[in-house]
């Protein structure tokens, strides 16, 4: 017997999945959270079949990546190794996800959706001078990020009744960042602010209901403004 949800959100327990999960709930919504620390390695075909075989919801929410902070040591990386292992979990394993979630679930005459998250650095390159003295970021996050606009706007177009949209984030606050880095940052963007988690999730929540079903195959930009300067 499978179990029925409102949204599936991967990548649940990061900074981004976290707050979407939390807004989602609030609302009323029943979430199943995805993560690999609940028991879902979403790069192994076998756990993502068992995932949307178990349970399945009309919309899905992809969070999961892997950034430059999961690598120790690889920011700026320019090996083929470390290539390799952001194209495997950024576009690899999304496509795999998606296409298992829109085999399995299906509900006639319902809206359906699904929400994926690119990058500002898979629109423009990284300024190398806001990451002084914090190394480079890595150029198989920014290839892997723009790989995800194009996969979206691609399943928004072959799946038929299924609504697929791309969210382009820029950077969000964390208390963790050196002041420094900060600073720079918020000097690129208009707003002269950084982002917040929770800012995306009333997105999210739009993106999955009924009051977006002609959003199809778009790319939304949450940036404060960053990829226009």
């Amino acid at each position: 017997m499978r179990n029925d949800y409102d949204v599936i959100v991967t990548g649940a327990t990061g900074k981004v999945g976290t707050a979407v999960c939390y807004h989602l709930k609030n609302e009323g919504r029943k979430v199943l959270e995805v993560a690999r620390g609940t028991g879902w390695d979403l790069t192994d075909n076998r756990t993502v079949k068992r995932l949307f075989i178990e349970n399945r919801a009309p919309y899905l929410v992809n969070c999961f990546a892997l950034n430059d902070k999961m690598i120790e040591g690889h920011q700026g990386d320019l090996s083929v190794e470390t290539f390799r292992k952001y194209m495997e979990v950024n576009v690899t394993a999304l496509f795999n996800v998606c296409r298992e979630w829109a085999k399995t679930s299906t509900f006639p005459g319902c809206d359906q959706g699904m929400v994926n998250f690119s990058s500002i650095y898979g629109v423009v390159s990284p300024d190398p001078d806001c990451y002084s003295g914090m190394g480079a970021k890595s150029p198989g996050y920014c290839a892997s990020k723009a790989a995800v606009i194009g996969l979206t706007k691609y399943l928004a177009m072959n799946l038929a009744g299924i609504r697929s949209n791309c969210i382009v984030l820029g950077a969000l606050y964390d208390s963790k960042l050196p002041d420094e880095f900060v600073k720079r940052m918020e000097s690129r963007h208009p707003t002269r602010i950084f982002g917040d988690p929770h800012e995306v999730a009333y997105l999210v929540d739009y993106l999955c209901s009924t009051k977006s079903r002609f959003m199809n195959g778009s790319i939304i930009t949450l940036d404060g403004g960053y990829t226009t300067t």
